[in-house]
């Protein structure tokens, strides 16, 4: 099965690499440079705006154009996944008490060891991978598969050039902060850790070794993905999204297919729905809301576009 998604992984590589050229035989001129924005309208005149976010960032993203500026400006609030600016303020205050409480989250409670959660092959290759980034040492057997991902992912993302500190969200929360705007959490930190706490182990076996061999590519997908957002492009976002689908969603194991199932109903499935209903609560409570998720939640025909759509909304691009 590992052999399959790994020839996919390469299939998907080969495709974002021919698209990245097409994309760069022109330049991107200003006039092009449009992220997708949405204007959502109740029947008694209620607006929010709606933008999708990516949570890594380049400084050819900013600043912001007019009609995003222009939106920005007419809102009291911002909302965002969750505050993770205030998190990370909070966290750098805690008490030894505080941290502890934290991390054990992320320990086994019972003597376990992520040795039996995860294949010999992949607990080898994230060893030495984190061994090289000189991260790795025997307590770390004692943490879950999550936080090895969480670990490894975050040093890829270093790697590649891009910067985590200017993502869209933290540069609007940041933003929002300079302008009085209040900052509302559609979901929470707790939510998001306990919901990566909740996936099966298979998912981060297969999850840790792609990305760990993604890293040689990873600067070029994480181009075309910026590129998208960029160009406010829904069509090639789909086609992202499709491909990755398949990447992911192997029929060649049941066990696998079970688990993945059950991983994209929650990531996105459930969390769509309840982001939106947050939204309807925004709009019902006359809150002029600029509501920012990360983009896959956005379009598609189950993201929180056609989702308000359903409940009677004028959603129109701006």
């Amino acid at each position: 099965m590992k052999n399959t998604i790994k020839n996919r992984f390469i299939a998907l590589a080969v495709c974002i690499c021919t698209l990245l050229t097409v994309l760069s035989s022109c330049a991107l001129l200003e006039s092009e440079y449009r992220p997708a924005l949405w204007c959502v309208s109740g029947e008694n005149g209620e607006v929010m705006y709606i933008m999708g976010s990516v949570h890594i960032g380049e400084e050819s993203m900013y600043p912001f154009d007019d009609r995003i500026n222009s939106a920005f400006e007419k809102c009291d609030s911002l909302a965002v996944e969750y505050d993770v600016v205030s998190a990370e303020e909070r966290s750098k205050n805690w008490t030894q008490e505080e941290q502890l409480q934290y991390i054990s989250q992320f320990i086994y409670k019972d003597g376990d060891s992520i040795k039996n959660h995860l294949s010999a092959d992949t607990y080898s290759k994230a060893k030495a991978y984190l061994i090289s980034k000189n991260a790795y040492s025997e307590e770390m057997d004692l943490f879950v598969p999550a936080f090895w991902h969480s670990m490894i992912n975050s040093y890829v993302v270093e790697e590649s050039g891009y910067d985590s500190n200017i993502g869209v969200d933290r540069v609007l929360i940041k933003l929002a902060r300079e302008t009085g705007k209040k900052v509302l959490e559609v979901e929470s930190e707790q939510f998001q850790t306990d919901l990566t706490l909740s996936f099966d182990d298979i998912i981060y076996d297969d999850s840790i070794v792609q990305t760990i061999d993604a890293r040689e590519n990873i600067s070029m997908q994480y181009a075309y993905m910026i590129d998208l957002w960029k160009r406010g492009r829904d069509d090639l976002i789909d086609v992202m999204s499709n491909g990755l689908t398949f990447l992911y969603s192997g029929p060649e194991d049941e066990e696998y297919a079970k688990a993945y199932e059950e991983y994209n109903n929650k990531m996105m499935t459930e969390r769509n729905k309840n982001m939106a209903e947050v939204a309807d609560g925004y709009i019902k409570d006359g809150k002029k809301v600029f509501f920012v998720v990360g983009a896959a939640h956005v379009c598609g025909e189950n993201g929180i576009i056609e989702l308000l759509r359903a409940k009677g909304y004028t959603v129109d691009r701006v």
